[in-house]
């Protein structure tokens, strides 16, 4: 890990923009609304719900989509299902003076890693990043890696 003076200098460089506010009016709100229940339905199911045309639908969707309000379609997946039964959050202190953007990167690197956030510890201005992992059932002991290991 690169050792610097400021800890949260780069940050920026690996977070998430922000879009810019986008202008909604009840249309685009039930079709959101809908779409939040179940991201699976049809441009034409969508219609007869929102009582609208299904080319009123696709240009909606498409508006939203280019405008960055809809940034995708998810699959919620259970985890326990596929044998990784257990979420497990973890706080992590970095030293003064380490690129948090470099754990950070390497925390994302993890193919386990669920949600990642940045805080800062109660104790101080020292950024905390903290995350969580899924853990397989067919783990008989943590996995040691740079990052993450037992003491």
């Amino acid at each position: 890990m690169t050792s610097i003076s400021a800890p949260l200098a780069k940050l920026a460089d690996i977070a998430s923009q922000s879009t810019p506010e986008v202008g909604v009016d009840d249309v685009d709100l039930a079709l959101l609304s809908a779409l939040a229940l179940d991201a699976r339905q049809s441009r034409r199911g969508l219609a007869r719900q929102l009582e609208v045309s299904p080319s009123v639908v696709a240009d909606r969707l498409a508006r939203l989509e280019r405008s960055g309000v809809i940034r995708g379609y998810r699959v919620e997946v259970d985890w326990a299902a596929l044998g990784y039964p257990v979420v497990v959050y973890v706080a992590v202190t970095v030293g003064p003076g380490v690129d948090l953007s470099e754990v950070i990167t390497a925390i994302r690197a993890l193919p386990e890693t669920g949600d990642l956030s940045v805080v800062t510890a109660r104790s101080g201005p020292t950024p905390r990043p903290g995350f969580s992992i899924r853990i397989p059932r067919r783990w008989s002991s943590p996995r040691r890696t740079p990052l993450l290991s037992t003491r």
